[in-house]
């Protein structure tokens, strides 16, 4: 077997898992609903310091959402044409969204983050007007740690946040950044204008200062056995140990296996623990797309109580000379294209139904395969496409540009080839992945790539 194939049977193998709730029951508070906004059209926001205190003007913006949503934008002085879909309003710069915030007292000693999904391009976030960080993702979620809320019982070490009220200021800038290339759908997409908002989840997430960070799913469908990695986060700044527990059970019966062990995490955090479930699991296809709810426990004492619920699908998607085979068996990907035109919003719906409408309608036609042009869907189309059977490859947001030749796309590509493994990649629905849409460039790039993501 050639390296190739080695690679290719490596990467298609991960086990997925559907989006996990973050934290326990009530550790999350919803933020959509009414922002006070403020467009930026002379780039003053920053030098005049907006974040520092209410937004001078008197509208407002409903949030998921964009300026265009809103009308916020500038009247679009061109015609429209049969050229393509025509955008009313436009607008490329900052804009400012700021709301209050209510911490509640619940939530002392707890660690708080902010999670935005699906903004375009770059999000700075400031609470009380310090200045929390920026993020510049096209494809991934946003998530910004706010700091440790102050708990006077715990002695755990604080950032200064108190429970109460709280001004909550992000700046969305719009601009492109760098030339991905042309018609790129995660920038662009099927609607030849630049949307500016957040169109996804929002909300504030409470964890314990020690954590599940993250959890990732890997199978051997050869012995029925799964191997879960977890990685524990630790903002204590002291060393500990506690149990990982993991339950596994049909999604309509009874469990079908269970275990737990005893953990450790240093004071420095990134502590990883592994566990290897083994069990006679019906595989994931298109045909019967199988799921199980899967439970994974972090008990750390003092340090808290972390849960992730998920629904996890097991298959195996491999080649046996020219054919791709699922579980074993060759498959014909049957397909079609998807470049994100909606055009009634410009942006994809971030809720799991209208997925599930569009799948369906694309199986009834026979196909069992889609492949998102320079862009990956958010969460809630892998979501539905577990759950219907439907495989999807993703692409990295460039097209048509040679790698190598612009060390800051570089860079971003690679991040952003990182952060779609992340979010999505252990989804069963997540079978193929490239660098791009016609790529090209440094050969030695390329392959250092694959093999990064590989690992």
């Amino acid at each position: 077997m050639d390296a190739s194939a080695r690679r290719l049977i490596l990467f298609t193998s991960l086990m997925a898992l559907a989006a996990a709730n973050p934290a326990r029951a009530g550790q999350t508070l919803d933020l959509s609903g009414a922002w006070r906004f403020e467009r930026d059209d002379h780039k003053a926001g920053l030098r005049e310091k907006w974040f520092a205190g209410p937004l001078a003007g008197d509208a407002t913006i409903r949030l998921p959402g964009t300026m265009d949503d809103a009308r916020l934008g500038i009247p679009n002085p061109k015609k429209p044409t049969l050229a393509g879909l025509y955008e009313p309003f436009v607008y490329e710069g900052a804009a400012w969204y700021q709301r209050e915030i209510n911490i509640p007292e619940s939530w002392r000693g707890q660690r708080l983050t902010l999670f935005l999904e699906r903004c375009r391009w770059v999000t700075t976030v400031w609470l009380d007007g310090r200045e929390i960080g920026a993020q510049d993702s096209l494809i991934a979620p946003h998530v910004f740690t706010l700091g440790l809320v102050a708990d006077e019982v715990s002695g755990a070490p604080s950032t200064g946040l108190q429970p109460g009220h709280h001004t909550l200021t992000l700046c969305v800038d719009n601009t492109p950044k760098i030339d991905l290339g042309t018609f790129v759908s995660a920038l662009y997409g099927g609607v030849p204008g630049n949307l500016n908002g957040i169109v996804g989840k929002i909300e504030l997430r409470a964890t314990p200062p020690v954590w599940l960070d993250d959890v990732e799913l890997y199978p051997v469908l050869s012995n029925d056995s799964l191997r879960v990695k977890v990685r524990l986060g630790n903002a204590t700044r002291e060393q500990g140990h506690g149990t990982l527990s993991i339950a596994v059970k049909d999604k309509d019966g009874p469990a079908v296996w269970k275990a737990s062990r005893p953990v450790t995490w240093s004071a420095q955090g990134g502590n990883e623990a592994t566990l290897t479930v083994v069990t006679k699991m019906k595989p994931w296809d298109e045909f019967s797309p199988n799921l199980y709810k899967m439970t994974v426990v972090l008990d750390a004492g003092a340090a808290g109580h972390t849960e992730r619920r998920l629904e996890a699908g097991l298959r195996q998607l491999a080649r046996r000379g020219t054919q791709f085979t699922m579980n074993g068996r060759p498959i014909f990907l049957r397909g079609t294209l998807d470049c994100q035109v909606f055009p009634l919003t410009g942006y994809p719906p971030c809720n799991a139904a209208p997925w599930r409408r569009i799948f369906r309608i694309e199986k009834s036609y026979g196909l069992n395969f889609i492949r998102f042009h320079s862009w990956c869907p958010p969460d809630a189309a892998f979501t539905a496409a577990d759950q219907e059977g439907i495989m999807i490859q993703v692409e990295a947001p460039q097209a048509n540009v040679p790698a190598g030749s612009d060390p800051v796309r570089d860079r971003f590509t690679k991040h952003e080839l990182m952060r779609m493994v992340h979010a999505y990649g252990n989804h069963p629905s997540f079978c193929l992945m490239t660098l791009g849409n016609e790529y090209g460039g440094k050969p030695d790039l390329l392959k250092h790539w694959v093999d990064m993501l590989i690992k």
